[in-house]
């Protein structure tokens, strides 16, 4: 829950994912705590998510072949799972950072303050890494999508896989700072090993999915 936004001493109770789109900015750009990268890179993945379903949706809107239809309408319901995966990993990730404050600036004689402290920033690692699990699923929906895609609606589909790259890119880095202070250094490093192993799995698939469709675009 975003609480406070210092522009203008605006208060706010909405939810960050049901914000409009120039407040959740404003709130970004300010000096609050939350929303952070964690929160955007969620974001980023949500969009892309978003895009795949609109392309799946309008090809099957427009296609004749029944078996095309089923396809597009299965793309377009798990295109749709993923967006309202990403849309809640929009605000856990900010409630993830306000309990991690709160471990943090508890007095240091506070009995229990290291256990509470190691307990969240395992929990604050474990939101980005769910958002990068899910941007990845967007990425293997763009691959299978764009293939069959005709028309216009190919740029959306690849902008679709650079976003979600783009939003697995950005969470390991929500991933690697919160490991970064977790003393379980075995945990820390498995964690930060799955992120990285994820990242080199995607990034050559996101690359493919760009130069086909920016071949097929380029005259």
């Amino acid at each position: 829950m975003y609480r406070e936004n210092n522009i203008g001493g605006t208060k706010m109770d909405a939810q960050l994912k049901d914000m409009k789109v120039k407040v959740y900015l404003n709130a970004l750009a300010s000096d609050a705590k939350v929303p952070g990268g964690g929160s955007a890179s969620a974001l980023v993945g949500s969009l892309a998510a978003s895009l795949a379903s609109m392309v799946a949706s309008l090809v099957y809107t427009k296609v004749e072949d029944q078996a095309l239809q089923v396809d597009m309408k299965a793309y377009a319901q798990r295109a749709e799972h993923l967006r309202l995966m990403l849309e809640g990993c929009i605000e856990e990730d900010a409630k993830m950072y306000e309990l991690l404050m709160d471990a943090y600036h508890l007095p240091k004689d506070v009995e229990g303050r290291t256990e509470r402290l190691q307990r969240a920033l395992k929990n604050a690692a474990a939101v980005p890494m769910k958002a990068i699990t899910l941007s990845c699923k967007v990425i293997d929906l763009c691959n299978e999508l764009y293939p069959q895609v005709k028309g216009l609606k190919i740029s959306d589909c690849g902008t679709a896989s650079v976003l979600a790259l783009a939003a697995v890119r950005s969470a390991v880095f929500s991933v690697k700072i919160n490991t970064y202070m977790i003393k379980d250094r075995d945990y820390a490093d498995k964690v930060n090993k799955q992120a990285e192993e994820l990242l080199a799995k995607y990034s050559p698939i996101a690359q493919s999915i760009f130069d086909a469709v920016d071949a097929r675009i380029t005259r």
